[in-house]
């Protein structure tokens, strides 16, 4: 249930009669026009990036690319064939990419990315190349590891688990693992025992191996892995195994990103089984649609920010949910219930506004959205009006709220409003004064 809104307005409860987003738009440009003219974006990550997951979230990327109607292509490559996405990166560079999204593995890619921008390419990263992306100054759609491991092993630490055994697994990026390993010693405060697991045709041998090593050392008390679905179900199957054979074993699971064949067992079985998401769909798709912002307007949405996807905290509470999310589409055919929320004054005619609603509109069609907004009767963008706008669209439960105003009185009551609500806002100023609010909504 949404919380109540007051304002310092009274507000009636009559819905705001709002005309749907019906418009329609010819194209005048031919159809082999449209093609040449047609935004390439290439996508360049290194193997392990995805093969960490369970679902493919290469997915992400083409979905945001359909929506979009923009030209996609995605390259992957083995861990160590750095050489490799170098090539990819300077023949995308000199084939004239609109835009690169890459992975940052290793010196050598990086060394590609700054060619890139040298050539006044656009470069996003995501996945990997936290630390690359911060020196060159790009955005950054990912998990910071430190983050997602310190909140997992804290999770152990909570449930009375201190003695990992941890798995470290053949086909993981040796760099990231590294990493993560380092984030979990300095949590436990000593370095935690090593298990290395080779490449298996399956994972049932890994699975025997962990469960006897587990069992034959009192001084375990917990199975992690730092990374990837095959790491998961060895975890999850392992821990199954150990119930099964000692049912009074006190065993606490932990792993890192989630998917496998014995996960969701584990999890309506176990209460001590803890994992971390990081959203993989989104952290593809996210990047192309700020990526087109980016050729579009020549502007970055985010200017070297870390634009996170986890860490998600997965508990058998919280399964059903991350499930969803990691599994979902920016494409819901037979879904029309997603309904935003315009606040844009003076849309009527050819003004500038009506030109943005007609963006509003049109991306939110490619979604299978649905865009509302209030055609004012009397003055334009008077603070009341607005004000009483934001409260109606919160009360009737929208998903979310564009709201153009410059107004301090305005942009202070739509934080409010965003954050008593959990409505996403986002905020559009006008040219008359700069966007000075006291309180920022906790999402945008």
């Amino acid at each position: 249930m949404r919380a109540t809104l007051d304002g310092e307005e009274r507000v009636d409860d009559k819905p705001i009669s709002l005309p749907p987003c019906n418009r329609s738009y010819a194209l005048s440009a031919s159809s082999t026009e449209k093609q040449k003219d047609r935004t390439r974006i290439v996508v360049i990550s290194h193997d392990s990036a995805m093969e960490t997951f369970f679902h493919s979230p290469e997915q992400g990327a083409r979905d945001a690319s359909a929506i979009l109607d923009i030209g996609f292509e995605w390259n992957r490559h083995l861990i160590n064939s750095g050489q490799k996405m170098t090539t990819d990166i300077r023949n995308a560079v000199d084939s004239n990419a609109d835009g690169i999204i890459m992975t940052i593995p290793n010196d050598e890619v990086f060394e590609a990315a700054k060619y890139a921008l040298e050539k006044n390419i656009p470069v996003m990263v995501f996945n990997t190349g936290l630390n690359y992306a911060k020196e060159l100054g790009l955005s950054r759609v990912l998990q910071e590891d430190d983050e997602a491991v310190t909140l997992l092993a804290h999770q152990l630490k909570a449930r009375g688990y201190y003695k990992p055994l941890v798995l470290q697994l053949a086909d993981l990026d040796d760099r990231a693992f590294e990493a993560r390993y380092n984030s979990l010693r300095g949590v436990f405060g000593e370095a935690p025992v090593l298990l290395p697991l080779i490449d298996y045709n399956n994972t049932a041998q890994p699975m025997v191996r962990v469960r006897d090593t587990f069992l034959a050392n009192k001084t375990y008390d917990c199975i992690v892995s730092l990374g990837g679905s095959i790491g998961v179900d060895i975890v999850s199957g392992a821990v199954l195994d150990i119930l099964e054979k000692k049912k009074d074993t006190r065993v606490g699971a932990a792993f890192l990103d989630i998917g496998g064949n014995n996960m969701t067992a584990l999890f309506s079985r176990h209460k001590d089984t803890i994992g971390i998401s990081q959203l993989p769909y989104y952290q593809t798709a996210l990047p192309v649609f700020y990526m087109y912002l980016r050729i579009l307007t020549g502007y970055d949405v985010f200017s070297n920010e870390t634009i996170k996807t986890g860490p998600n905290l997965v508990t058998n509470d919280t399964l059903h949910d991350i499930l969803d999310s990691e599994q979902t589409t920016l494409l819901p055919l037979n879904d029309r219930t997603s309904v935003m929320g315009a606040i844009l004054p003076n849309t009527r005619g050819k003004s500038y506004n009506s030109i943005v609603m007609a963006g509003v509109e049109d991306l939110a069609r490619r979604l299978n959205w649905t865009a509302f907004n209030e055609i004012e009767d009397g003055p334009l963008g008077y603070p009341h009006q607005l004000r009483h706008e934001l409260a109606t669209y919160a009360r009737q439960g929208v998903n979310g709220i564009i709201l153009q105003s410059s107004d301090s009185s305005v942009l202070d009551y739509g934080a409010s409003v965003a954050n008593a609500s959990e409505v996403p806002l986002a905020r559009i100023g006008t040219f008359y004064e700069e966007l000075h609010p006291s309180e920022k909504p906790q999402v945008f």
